[in-house]
């Protein structure tokens, strides 16, 4: 016997401006329906992006959002005055309420390599943050 099975995924957006960007909050409401179960499901998506100050960023969400530590994905966008750069990027904490990123530059000189904190405004910092179940 076939079951059929509704599947409906809800986006609502909620954009908010800050000093250093913009913050856009995601509720996404999942919707799955068969013959006898209706269930419904909540789940927040953060998108967020500053440009990188010395010393370290750090991302915040209100504090009912996330029940655990998101899931984040961080992207770094160098300026253009640095496009022949090498970065790399560190999530040094998650927590429910924030998340503080390091971005690191890496130079070569000769035969080796030498790693210092990125300069601030060299590079975007986008973060997505997510429930780590939906």
């Amino acid at each position: 016997m076939k079951k059929f099975i509704l599947h409906t995924i809800t986006i609502a957006s909620i954009t908010s401006a800050m000093s250093y960007g913009t913050e856009k909050r995601h509720l996404i409401s999942e919707k799955i329906t068969s013959k006898k179960i209706k269930t419904r499901t909540k789940m927040y998506l953060v998108l967020d992006q500053q440009l990188y100050t010395a010393g370290g960023i750090t991302f915040t969400y209100p504090s009912c959002m996330f029940t655990n530590p998101p899931t984040v994905q961080v992207l770094i966008e160098p300026n253009p005055l640095n496009q022949n750069s090498n970065f790399l990027v560190e999530v040094i904490t998650n927590s429910t309420t924030e998340t503080v990123v390091m971005v690191y530059e890496a130079h070569y000189t000769g035969e080796s390599i030498v790693v210092t904190e990125a300069d601030s405004g060299s590079v975007l910092v986008s973060l997505n943050a997510q429930e780590n179940e939906l």
